[in-house]
């Protein structure tokens, strides 16, 4: 399986490369670097998982780049986005062009492509694992939490 990382080149899409190659799975970051930094992607290019990594630079605003980046990828995790809160009110236009329209162009490319739109079942992929591991995701109350809620306010 191959997973399509938009973003990969940033702290939380490196890392979600990583996991995913430790899985089994062959990994493809897509970033433009703005935000993400080749120092964060480095392990992946030369590391023991290097030969199921690999990184195109480019912008989710493009949609040729962004279809071309997904053509043989199985399932997407889009995690690019301009993080910058207050271009939101100095620049409004640019903030929807590099999150919502860039969201757009993404999905748009995955809508057209081959890929799954579900998580693959193991049978499906030769055996491996689906990522990320079905788990449960409910939230823990906070009443069970050892600290006490006030300075959860303060932190």
């Amino acid at each position: 399986m191959k997973a399509l990382v938009t973003g990969g080149a940033g702290f939380i899409g490196s890392s979600l490369c990583e996991a995913l190659i430790a899985a089994g799975w062959e990994a493809r970051a897509f970033d433009n670097f703005t935000v993400g930094s080749r120092k964060n992607i480095s392990p992946l290019l030369h590391g023991t998982g290097k030969s199921r990594f690999d990184i195109v630079s480019g912008d989710c605003t493009r949609p040729a780049q962004i279809r071309k980046a997904a053509r043989d990828c199985d399932i997407l995790f889009h995690l690019a986005a301009n993080p910058e809160v207050r271009m939101e009110l100095n620049n409004p236009k640019q903030c929807y062009r590099q999150n919502v329209y860039a969201t757009y162009c993404v999905l748009e490319a995955f809508r057209t492509s081959k890929a799954s739109t579900t998580p693959p079942h193991p049978r499906s992929t030769g055996g491996q694992r689906p990522f990320p591991p079905q788990r449960n995701m409910r939230p823990s109350s906070l009443s069970h939490s050892t600290a006490h809620p006030s300075s959860l306010a303060r932190r």
